[in-house]
């Protein structure tokens, strides 16, 4: 959400880049002073769908700016002691992370500055990550997460589990309602949820749940003693259900598309 919002909520200062960006994506053998032009309707298109589609319209953009800014401020401090999440070298938490935090929120003329000017380490972070095979230090030992990690945890257990929780929920009850209907459509209706104290409505998208249930299953795979270790970091997050939650109808990613578990 921070992505889609620092991009067209500054379009003073992005518009340029992102429609020369499109155009290039469009394009790439068009010739530079055109790719704006180019890249005019895709730009008009996704920046007309994303507050109806994630929820996040007008009455929602301060939420968002208090959520990324809580997330850059603890992020920045953690990457005040340690090179990458867990060490010195990336795991694929980083890549988790790397995604809208370069394409989007580092890229972009006002989002990136906002970075750099407010949590340099990251600024740094997303900078190392562009060269990832040339970090190959230790990772802290024995899965030690540091404690500059959990303000992390804890904000995506709060922002993001009711919002699976309930995705949950509604996958099965729309396949339970649609049989027959193979793969399941990209969006499956609208549900509430908060951010900040603020609520809105956003799209349920299946593709969540699918991401979900990876880590779910990883961890309902793990002996009791294992479990145990994570169960304790999750209570004090208060997260404990988190992990444990039930999957009622399991989905799949086969051919691009989701699809019910067999």
């Amino acid at each position: 959400m921070p992505a889609m919002h620092y991009r067209w909520q500054r379009k003073r200062q992005n518009l340029r880049f992102i429609l020369s960006e499109f155009g290039r994506t469009m394009r790439p053998q068009t010739p530079r002073l055109l790719r704006p032009v180019l890249g005019l309707l895709p730009a008009l298109v996704f920046g007309g769908l994303y507050p109806n589609y994630f929820g996040i319209g007008k009455a929602m953009h301060a939420a968002v700016e208090r959520s990324y800014l809580g997330f850059l401020d603890d992020f920045n401090a953690h990457l005040a002691q340690h090179a990458f999440l867990l060490g010195a070298r990336p795991t694929i938490g980083d890549f988790g992370l790397i995604g809208p935090l370069y394409a989007h929120l580092y890229r972009d003329p006002a989002p990136g500055a906002l970075m750099r000017q407010r949590a340099p380490n990251v600024a740094r972070w997303v900078e190392r990550m562009q060269q990832p095979a040339e970090y190959t230090g230790p990772l802290l030992a024995d899965d030690t997460i540091p404690e500059t990690l959990l303000p992390i945890l804890a904000r995506l257990l709060r922002e993001q589990m009711p919002v699976l929780t309930d995705t949950m929920r509604a996958v099965h009850a729309w396949c339970l309602d649609h049989p027959d209907t193979h793969p399941l459509p990209r969006v499956i209706g609208r549900h509430r949820f908060q951010l900040e104290g603020q609520h809105s409505e956003r799209a349920i998208q299946p593709y969540a749940q699918w991401m979900f249930q990876r880590p779910a299953r990883f961890y309902q795979t793990l002996s009791d003693t294992e479990r145990l270790t994570i169960d304790r970091q999750l209570a004090r997050l208060d997260g404990f259900d988190a992990l444990n939650t039930p999957i009622p109808t399991p989905l799949a990613f086969e051919h691009y598309r989701i699809v019910r578990a067999t």
